[in-house]
């Protein structure tokens, strides 16, 4: 994953000039398109029957996951930025993402997207 054009520049943390490509190896996930894991999860504990194994097991899944989120993603307030944000990616890396990527061809080039923006 962390090869594709969508995170090509995500060792970069400011969008300026002529940047040349800095992916980081490993990176986890964009935050956006994580978000829906939850959702999936809930979906898989409903499912089952309340408090039987199968249940337990994805409330379980849940309960990390909203940790993982408090824990690397989540990003208080503070005296730059009186708002709750969350980091570009699920481990709390910060950097571009999709910056100067073509999705469509049909469309313009994508700006990208960085935690300041």
């Amino acid at each position: 994953m962390w090869d594709h054009n969508d995170f090509a520049f995500a060792g970069h943390l400011e969008k300026y000039g002529d940047l040349q490509h800095k992916s980081i190896p490993g990176i986890a996930e964009n935050t956006s398109r994580a978000s829906i894991m939850l959702l999936h999860l809930i979906s898989f504990c409903d499912v089952y029957v309340k408090y039987s194994d199968r249940w337990k097991y994805f409330n379980n899944l849940i309960d990390g996951w909203a940790q993982h989120l408090l824990d690397n993603v989540l990003v208080h307030p503070d005296e730059d930025f009186a708002g709750f944000r969350a980091t570009n990616f699920m481990d709390g890396n910060n950097g571009l993402f999709r910056w100067g990527y073509v999705t469509n061809p049909n469309m313009a080039m994508s700006i990208g997207y960085t935690f300041n923006s």
